[in-house]
């Protein structure tokens, strides 16, 4: 399939640009905020909790949080349980290649979450590996399992590459096992230039090892999504995997491998 409705010219934004952005605007708008590298925060008090000795960022109900950081110490995020959020990212980069476990998502949408993502500068979003005894295991780039939605948006020149560990997607589905399937919820891309990158038999976008593709609609942006070795299509379900339903209504996108007819 291809859709390739509108294009758009993108540059990189240097760093200094988001945080200038971040100074000017974004605390008006943003209840509360954290900086991943230096393990601190701001703002309203219940919107984030921060476990320091796992590194675990979670995000709770109701959050309007923006991040920044740098890091490839194992550091993620997660979205608590049927929790409505609004995250900025802000030149954050979470590099969790080199490990593997159950949970090897940068960013992590639990049960029943639902995500407002907007994207400002450069953002960069890499999964470590499924670990294949484990019942389900999160390893895409952004994990958003079958019960959650993900909704990403430009906030300002942004960029995200998201990566998905061994049997994950860039942004979706893990590696799925039938007696405990993880499956892939709904994910929509409004605006941004959003690269997404699938591990071995995962989509770029859509499902992981095993899953299939969840419900994807795709409206602006710039949006390229590569299949890892074994992945039957760019955008769509893993290897394996039933396609999902996907809507393409705007954008210029591109998939490889093909989105099947």
């Amino acid at each position: 399939m291809k859709a390739f409705l509108c294009r758009n010219t993108w540059k990189a934004a240097p760093p200094f640009i988001g945080a200038l952005l971040l100074a000017l605007g974004l605390p008006a708008r943003a209840t509360s905020n954290f900086n991943l590298g230096a393990g601190a925060g701001g703002g309203a008090a219940g919107e984030y909790s921060w476990n320091g000795a796992a590194k675990v960022l979670t995000i709770n109900d109701g959050a309007d949080i923006t991040l920044s950081g740098d890091m490839a110490d194992g550091t993620r995020i997660e979205v608590a349980a049927h929790a409505v959020a609004t995250v900025t990212l802000v030149n954050v980069s979470l590099d969790l290649s080199g490990r593997s476990g159950v949970r090897q998502s940068p960013l992590q949408l639990n049960a029943g979450a639902r995500v407002t993502l907007k994207i400002m500068a450069t953002n960069i979003l890499t999964a470590g590996d499924c670990d294949a005894a484990a019942a389900p295991a999160y390893c895409a780039g952004i994990a958003v399992p079958a019960s959650a939605a993900l909704s990403i948006h430009d906030a300002g020149m942004g960029e995200l590459e998201a990566t998905g560990g061994q049997s994950g997607a860039g942004i979706g589905g893990g590696l799925d096992h039938t007696a405990n399937p993880a499956g892939v919820g709904t994910i929509a891309i409004h605006g941004g230039k959003v690269a997404a990158t699938g591990g071995s038999n995962g989509s770029g976008i859509g499902g992981g090892n095993g899953s299939a593709g969840g419900n994807i609609t795709i409206t602006g942006g710039k949006v390229t999504a590569t299949g890892g070795a074994g992945a039957v299509a760019g955008i769509g379900g893993g290897s394996r995997g039933a396609r999902g339903a996907l809507v393409i209504r705007g954008g210029a996108v591109t998939s490889s491998p093909p989105v099947p007819e």
